[in-house]
């Protein structure tokens, strides 16, 4: 059976070569502003008044600030045409500074997806007295940062059908871990009588995000309309129905 990322990646590699709604605008481009900002020159005051980092805060910082340039090479490039190289030309760092952490390409973009996606699922909003209003919440959160890193989104599942590295972690720090946060309101669900014993936790959550990833790659609009008929139209009758 197809994971989603599969099912989507003819959709996602058209967007990357022909969808011209979602080419990112210059104010996106994060790598053009670090490298055309000026360097902030300190002055004899800031000493008072900055904390000097240790030695492992700034390695850490540094090592953010790499995995932030990799993703945006990856959403204005995709993943193929992303190479050391551009990566650390981009970075102003020096290619033998990477291998020393990373031995291949796909580790130092699987490990910057870690960094960007790994706290990025809307995780369980509480308990807010129905399973409808968290199933809402959950899909509001995961709306937002699907339409804030479109394109992203699309680079990475049209990269991972050729690069297992990737599809790992893709199905890890997205299907995964947005599996976990519908599943746990419609644990709660069933434990007070809401929904059926027999609801299907893993359709719930196979129907509900490859549905938001679909609208966002054709590049429609995402609203609480179409939030709310999901929730009542699929999900909630899904769920009851069993």
């Amino acid at each position: 059976m197809q994971t989603f990322f599969e099912g989507l990646a003819t959709r996602a590699t058209a967007a990357l070569r022909y969808g011209k709604s979602i080419v990112q605008t210059p104010e996106e481009n994060v790598i053009d502003t670090i490298a055309q900002a000026p360097k902030r020159q300190k002055k004899a005051s800031d000493k008072s008044t900055l904390k000097p980092q240790t030695p492992r805060a700034r390695g850490e910082s540094r090592l953010e600030d790499i995995q932030r340039i990799v993703l945006e090479l990856v959403a204005d490039r995709g993943i193929e045409g992303v190479t050391i190289d551009a990566i650390a030309l981009a970075a102003q760092a020096s290619k033998q500074t990477l291998y020393k952490r990373w031995a291949t390409k796909s580790e130092l973009i699987r490990d910057a997806i870690r960094m960007s996606f790994g706290g990025a699922s809307p995780g369980d909003p509480g308990d807010l007295g129905s399973l409808r209003q968290e199933f809402l919440a959950i899909l509001q959160s995961a709306a937002a940062m699907l339409q804030t890193n479109k394109r992203l989104i699309i680079a990475l599942i049209d990269g991972a059908q050729r690069d297992s590295t990737i599809m790992a972690v893709m199905r890890q720090e997205t299907r995964e871990n947005y599996r976990e946060s519908l599943q746990r309101p419609l644990k709660r669900a069933i434990a007070r009588g809401e929904v059926s014993p027999e609801a299907d936790l893993n359709l719930v959550a196979e129907l509900a995000l490859p549905a938001l990833l679909h609208r966002a790659m054709l590049d429609e609009i995402i609203d609480e309309r179409v939030l709310t008929s999901l929730v009542d139209d699929v999900l909630m009758k899904l769920v009851r129905r069993a």
